[in-house]
């Protein structure tokens, strides 16, 4: 087995910037502990499309816009979706974005209670599999799971079913 110390710094690394950056509670600090570098890539480009979008709050929205965009492979196998499908996918989610006026990513930005539910969710799916960190997959399933937000119908809309990704996620394991 490899030496993973480069990717865990990178990923402790993130951690404490995404803490730096959102205005997280001392609590919320363990929650991304327990993220996967890959999942922590993710909040973070999340974190800069809410600065382009000039939006004043992390949403699950920008968390599965992030996703679709930096991880399309990996997110094409899990909702059995052709890559191309992606930028559709994408423009729906930008759609239901608000925009605002552009600002800096060192600005402090909350956390919607949904996009904290989808976290939660990511870390139960965990609990009771060979998983010990939240993965991309479970990010992808908490925004599933979390069915009133708009990023969850976008994908329902799109025939993304939360059983078949979660199946999915634990083949791929």
């Amino acid at each position: 087995m490899g030496d993973n110390r480069p990717t865990r710094q990178w990923g402790y690394r993130c951690c404490r910037t995404l803490c730096d950056t959102f205005a997280v509670v001392r609590s919320d600090i363990a929650m991304f502990d327990k993220f996967s570098p890959s999942a922590l890539q993710a909040v973070f480009h999340a974190r800069g499309q809410a600065s382009l979008f000039g939006t004043e709050i992390m949403t699950p929205e920008l968390l599965l816009l992030a996703i679709l965009r930096w991880h399309a492979l990996d997110v094409s196998s899990l909702i059995g979706n052709k890559s191309d499908r992606n930028e559709e996918l994408r423009k729906q989610i930008e759609e239901q974005i608000p925009r605002g006026e552009t600002f800096s990513t060192s600005v402090d930005l909350p956390i919607s209670k949904e996009l904290e539910l989808v976290f939660q969710h990511a870390i139960e799916e965990v609990s009771g599999t060979e998983y010990k960190i939240v993965q991309l997959g479970h990010l992808l399933i908490g925004v599933l799971r979390e069915e009133g937000c708009c990023a969850a119908q976008v994908l329902r809309a799109n025939g993304v079913e939360l059983e078949l990704v979660r199946q999915r996620m634990l083949k791929s394991h």
